[in-house]
């Protein structure tokens, strides 16, 4: 969506005896049309921001546009941020760093000299309509198998759904939904092509986090052998048929964040897990395990950028973005740019 029609939708939400108060604006965007300058005023006062147009915004793009506002600043210059979708959460950490903000739906955060407006809780469009299948439980599990594997879309159906334990139905029903969303199209040679892929990663990192995720934990634990803070790296959870996530499978593949907190995914009918490690079930553990929902010896997810004893980058960033904290945003990051 454009800037130009995202400040359009803005205004035809709000009451006209505030909208009016608006001049119209001067855009100046640059040829990627993810950058530039806006011009406008409020009651007549002008206003000049250096303008940024993500599309969906992830916690992760939060953690990056405080850095480029900090930069900004030491130039005396503001960043204005124009999205068709803030989230509530994204929306309270750029209005706490300071970072001016509008969407499609009129939510908005301008603090600008004398100038202060703050409209929040109006949800967008995306939000109001009744949740799609797509980012159901079972459209999760597919769209991890075709955002992580470049070749899982020429699997058949039957294949595609054994792959990530759903029926071969459902994969046709969760393809079609794909198409008419816009995320899947025909390229060459009549191959499936993904659309829109920033966009349906964001969307499957919220819809993980919230969805699936839950679904998927056997609970918290303390190790009695394992001091695991100083020791993860000498566990090698291969040997007993699991994988690290969540933050020290960030370190396997950045090498760069310090685990404070562990995950594992490991298979549920197996034991030896629980015993390698002498773990000890424990409300508020430092480990919390999870149960695979993915073939992991299904010859589609054999993956060359896949780290020896972590699960594979797109459940890696997941985990981080989803805890919000900044240490793991910023390694997101780093994963984002290298493995998606």
């Amino acid at each position: 969506m454009k800037a130009s029609e995202i400040w359009k939708k803005a205004m035809d939400t709000l009451p006209r005896e505030i909208a009016y108060k608006f001049s119209k604006p001067r855009f100046f965007i640059s040829m990627d049309e993810e950058r530039g300058l806006i011009n406008f005023s409020f009651n007549d006062k002008g206003i000049e921001y250096k303008l940024y147009t993500p599309g969906i915004m992830s916690h992760a793009d939060a953690f990056f546009y405080s850095d480029v506002a900090k930069f900004y600043s030491m130039q005396d210059r503001r960043v204005f941020l124009m999205t068709p979708h803030i989230y509530p959460k994204i929306a309270e950490k750029l209005i706490t760093d300071g970072i001016n903000y509008l969407d499609a739906s009129g939510n908005m955060y301008i603090n600008y000299d004398d100038i202060y407006i703050l409209k929040t809780g109006k949800k967008t469009e995306q939000e109001k309509v009744q949740k799609s299948r797509l980012f159901s439980e079972s459209g999760v599990k597919l769209l991890f198998g075709i955002l992580q594997s470049p070749g899982f879309l020429e699997l058949n159906f039957r294949r595609m759904g054994a792959a990530v334990g759903i029926s071969a139905s459902s994969v046709s029903i969760l393809l079609t939904e794909m198409e008419g969303a816009g995320y899947l199209y025909e390229g060459n040679k009549k191959k499936r092509v993904i659309g829109k892929r920033p966009e349906l990663i964001q969307r499957w990192v919220k819809a993980y986090n919230e969805v699936l995720k839950p679904k998927l934990f056997l609970g918290s634990f303390s190790s009695k052998k394992v001091p695991l803070k100083t020791e993860f790296k000498n566990v090698k959870p291969l040997s007993f048929g699991a994988e690290w996530s969540g933050e020290p499978a960030a370190n396997l593949y950045t090498n760069y964040l310090s685990p404070e907190k562990f995950s594992l995914f490991v298979r549920e009918d197996s034991k030896q897990w629980r015993n390698t490690l002498s773990l000890l079930p424990e409300k508020n553990g430092i480990l919390s395990v999870y149960r695979y929902f993915w073939d992991t010896g299904h010859e589609v997810f054999y993956n060359q950028e896949q780290i020896e004893d972590a699960v594979p980058p797109l459940i890696v960033y997941a985990e981080l973005t989803g805890t919000g904290d900044s240490r793991n945003l910023e390694t997101a990051k780093m994963i984002f740019d290298e493995y998606l």
